[in-house]
């Protein structure tokens, strides 16, 4: 209990604590050493909806709600046992009308004596402040998300996968109990991607563009928010029990390509904020879509090409195959006129007219004709052969290296890098195409000053070692994360990464090097560490 004379101070301060508490609107309580409530402040009826008497006698953990009575006891127990002057906790509570609010309780120890009296109490309601947090790291979660859905999209051009992904993302940003998305088709309006309650044998079936609250938007070009649906004119009750309706349209080259629609059991579900980030996201998704539709078509544009270039290779092999038996069959023919014509000439002997002489000269001459086209034709074959002969001409390579300096030097110097080049020996000779191994170079070099950033340097070496001419490019670039190095010279395939994701690139270079180094009788030369740098170069064969 409290002491008579401490509570006697307390009584006579009663007029203080009241002016307090309606100027503050905070609640002011007093609780003995065995945690219950002695006094109350009046305005804890408009806090709680208990009047001071509800509330005299109670444990201080009373109101306190369940999940967090524990603390709460603990909480005060700590504060008597270590004699804690001040200390403060925000926690929930239940009112008269079993509302949950949450408070900042502001606990101050009493003390009589130097020994615990009982407490002297704050209560502020922080309901509205936290909700203020709640809704603020909602919207934080929503962009976050939305940045993800980004990300996540932005690589792909698989259309159900974008799909699947942009309706997931608008159900959890609304918490939506079901979903569906309509593409704008030369047939009509299809039902492409359903979610949650919306039914499954919708899928793929058409949407009357001239009904419905889809329709409406599709129409118009403008995002609706319906609270009320089942009092909208154009409501569609595909699904029982939905009351609230999101839908946005989807826009490619400002025309509606179809909609995003979800729907709610619960209208509270909707708000304004998210009505605007589902518009944010189906923004980026139109483009996405579009992309995807797109790259759809080329696709199947190309699988035709496909098809008809095997067509084609079929015939001309056909054509090739006709022409070679045509070839191989008129030589044993060829060899049988030659063979009479040889007797004919024997036979006559040294008494031929000059008519049959002029007739076996004509006969020698297109018989040499017709062995010669034959012979030209069956060579045919051998043109690969001939393609993959070794190349004679001799390349000096430190003359391509001093051209690659001075054509990249003004780059580098822009970017502040540091373009150096090793002392090197002179006269180091290989055989091969000079423009090939010079594109080589220069492609290495190129891209050494890309991906090294501003202040870097790139560093040219060239030496003769053991029969083979080394050539390296060493920057102090991005580098290349060790998961990524085994694809690194694959046609089409570029090692992207936060630093390097926004630098233009096919994704060729490196392959067409490779090729031009093998087919040259040479291999290629990689290191990287991710964060640290690359080395890139080759080896070739010395001229002996």
């Amino acid at each position: 209990m409290i002491p008579d004379t401490l509570l006697a101070q307390i009584r006579a301060g009663d007029a203080h604590y009241q002016i307090i508490s309606e100027l503050t609107g905070d609640v002011i309580f007093l609780a003995d050493t065995e945690g219950r409530y002695t006094y109350f402040t009046t305005n804890v009826a408009g806090m709680c909806g208990y009047t001071p008497t509800d509330m005299i006698g109670q444990p201080m953990t009373a109101l306190v709600h369940p999940h967090w009575r524990d603390r709460a006891t603990q909480f005060y127990g700590d504060q008597l046992r270590e004699y804690i002057e001040e200390t403060t906790l925000e926690l929930p509570v239940l009112t008269a009308q079993h509302d949950e609010i949450w408070v900042r309780l502001m606990v101050r120890l009493l003390l009589e004596e130097n020994r615990p009296a009982g407490y002297l109490g704050v209560v502020r309601d922080i309901t509205a402040h936290k909700q203020s947090i709640k809704e603020w790291d909602d919207h934080i979660q929503s962009l976050e998300l939305l940045r993800h859905v980004n990300d996540e999209l932005i690589y792909t051009l698989n259309l159900p996968y974008v799909l699947s992904v942009a309706l997931d993302a608008t159900v959890r940003l609304t918490g939506a109990d079901a979903g569906a998305i309509h593409l704008l088709e030369d047939q009509g309006v299809r039902t492409v991607q359903v979610i949650g309650a919306f039914p499954p044998n919708l899928l793929n079936t058409y949407v009357d563009s001239n009904k419905g609250i889809v329709g409406r938007v599709l129409r118009s070009g403008e995002g609706e928010l319906v609270l009320d649906a089942p009092n909208d004119p154009d409501y569609l009750a595909l699904i029982p029990g939905m009351k609230a309706q999101l839908t946005v349209p989807l826009i490619s080259q400002s025309q509606p390509t179809g909609v995003l629609n979800v729907l709610a059991k619960k209208p509270d579900r909707f708000t304004q904020d998210s009505f605007e980030l589902v518009n944010m996201l189906a923004q980026r998704v139109a483009m996405v879509i579009d992309n995807a539709r797109l790259y759809q078509e080329s696709q199947e544009q190309l699988q035709e090409l496909q098809e008809l270039y095997g067509r084609v290779r079929g015939l001309e092999q056909i054509k090739t195959d006709m022409i070679r038996i045509a070839a191989h069959d008129l030589r044993n023919p060829l060899s049988n006129i030659l063979s009479a014509t040889y007797i004919m000439q024997t036979t006559l002997g040294d008494a031929p007219t000059d008519l049959q002489r002029e007739m076996l000269d004509s006969i020698d001459q297109s018989v040499a004709r017709m062995k010669k086209i034959t012979s030209d034709i069956l060579s045919l074959e051998r043109i690969e052969e001939l393609a993959q002969q070794p190349l004679k001409d001799i390349v000096e390579l430190d003359s391509l290296i001093a051209q690659a300096i001075m054509d990249f030097e003004r780059q580098a110097s822009e970017k502040g890098i540091v373009l150096a080049q090793h002392d090197q020996p002179e006269n180091i000779k290989v055989k091969g195409d000079s423009a090939q191994l010079g594109e080589v170079i220069a492609n290495l070099v190129s891209n050494a000053i890309k991906y090294t950033p501003i202040g870097g340097s790139v560093t040219i070496s060239l030496e003769a070692k053991e029969g083979q001419a080394i050539f390296e490019v060493k920057d102090t670039g991005y580098g290349i994360p060790e998961a990524l190095q085994g694809r690194l010279f694959q046609p089409f395939f570029r090692a992207k990464t936060a630093e390097t994701r926004s630098i233009e690139g096919t994704g060729l270079g490196l392959h067409l090097v490779k090729n031009i180094i093998e087919r040259h009788g040479g291999q290629m030369r990689f290191q990287s560490a991710y964060g640290k740098g690359s080395t890139f170069g080759f080896d070739l064969p010395l001229v002996k």
